[in-house]
């Protein structure tokens, strides 16, 4: 079983959906890696 139980659980959750919503609304779909590893490599993002 892959579910998980405990008061940990109901925290991370939160704590994520904070998170998504949060850059759901700023609008950031990328990840901070992501756009340094790119950069690095010389690819840029269409805009």
């Amino acid at each position: 079983q892959w579910m998980k139980k405990g008061k940990w659980v109901h925290l991370a959750k939160a704590a994520f959906e904070k998170y998504f919503i949060r850059k759901m609304k700023k609008g950031s779909t990328e990840n901070l890696y992501e756009k340094y590893i790119l950069k690095a490599m010389g690819i840029e993002k269409l805009k």
